[in-house]
């Protein structure tokens, strides 16, 4: 039976978001092999038609489709799958534009258990994006009564706290455990008292609670962590990492221009991209947060930490070339011993220089810089 993760929190706060982003992870982590399903509840919003913009009516189907059967079958669930694109193991459901919760006979309960007894026969994870309004939306409310784990996902502003604190009883009801909900109501006393205080609230909330807390915006809950290399924090004088990504750009570029200048060319072609900066930042914040010999802090940076940045990105990033020599027969005038212009045919030989940029993955790096399970 398939795992199932909810992502549910306050409104607008990301759940969309984090929920694709972890289908994806999950996806990408077992390389393919392992089955996953996105599930996206909200009638009122419809997600599909952000998630495939340039997808035809004829390749987008319908949640609301699948619980409209009187009986829902395997069949039902995968013909009305949406599928992604060089993903085989891959599916998504969801509601399609123009679609909203009067466009399909009214279920209840017991079919929204029945869905989900189906699609967790069928994938070996499930991650649904559940709505914030558990009352109106029955299959969200289904989906936390029957998940493995639930991610709680609220900003710490007013209208959010406010939010979560109303929906205790409906958490409550939903028949987690007594320590998950302490955790979260402990959390939102922290966020209102104070960064150190949520930091405290969440590590003492235990390993046995089946629901994870996630406060957005805090930056006290990443300080120190892997994490806190995507905020733009303290630094050390005046040297940011901002900068630093601006300066080892130059230095890449002056690179490939002194190799061009080493190399005899007649033409230079530039093929490939450098890795992205997510890719970089994460392989050096593991890198450096999870050293096994030396580990240190990515919270700040200074001129040192800059240095170990740029031997990373130049690491993710190698530069070769090759080069080709072809002959052209052209046709040029000339003026012969008399003055008169004449014809003549000349073979010219053009050498084409080509500048290969060959990004890596965060994923390959930790192969190639030998991260542990851990790491």
């Amino acid at each position: 039976m398939g795992k199932m993760i909810v992502v549910w929190g306050t409104p607008n706060c990301g759940k969309t978001t984090l929920a694709l982003k972890l289908a994806q992870t999950i996806y990408a982590l077992n390389k393919g092999k392992k089955s996953v399903i996105a599930i996206f509840t909200d009638p009122v919003t419809p997600t599909l038609p952000v998630l495939f913009p340039n997808y035809s009516d004829g390749e987008l189907f319908s949640l609301g489709t699948v619980l409209s059967k009187a009986e829902i079958t395997p069949g039902d669930v995968f013909s009305n799958m949406v599928g992604i694109k060089g993903k085989l193991n891959f599916g998504v459901l969801g509601y399609r534009i123009r679609e909203n919760k009067y466009s399909f006979p009214e279920y209840g309960e017991k079919k929204a258990g029945e869905f989900y007894d189906v699609i967790r026969d069928l994938a070996d994870y499930i991650v649904v994006d559940c709505s914030s309004d558990l009352k109106t939306s029955i299959i969200s409310d289904a989906a936390l009564k029957c998940a493995n784990r639930m991610i709680y996902l609220f900003s710490p502003d007013i209208k959010c706290l406010s939010f979560t604190l109303s929906q205790m009883p409906i958490i409550k009801s939903a028949g987690l455990v007594k320590d998950a909900v302490r955790l979260i109501i402990r959390a939102v006393k922290a966020a209102i008292a104070g960064i150190k205080s949520l930091v405290s609230a969440i590590a003492a909330g235990g390993s046995t609670a089946a629901i994870i807390v996630i406060i957005m915006c805090i930056v006290g809950l990443v300080v120190g962590s892997v994490f806190a290399i995507f905020i733009p924090n303290e630094s050390v004088g005046d040297y940011t990492i901002q900068k630093a990504v601006y300066d080892i750009e130059h230095e890449y570029e002056r690179k490939r221009a002194e190799i061009a200048e080493s190399i005899p060319n007649d033409v230079l072609i530039y093929e490939g991209e450098i890795s992205d900066w997510k890719d970089v930042i994460a392989a050096y914040a593991v890198k450096l947060n999870l050293s096994t010999d030396d580990p240190q802090e990515v919270a700040t940076f200074d001129e040192k930490k800059a240095e170990q940045l740029k031997n990373i990105f130049f690491d993710m990033n190698e530069l070769t070339t090759k080069t080709e020599t072809q002959t052209y027969t052209v046709t040029v005038t000339k003026l012969d011993n008399d003055g008169n212009e004449i014809e003549v045919e000349e073979e010219r030989t053009i050498t084409f220089l080509t500048m290969i940029s060959t990004p890596k993955t965060a994923f390959e790096m930790a192969k190639i810089y030998g991260f542990s399970e851990k790491q």
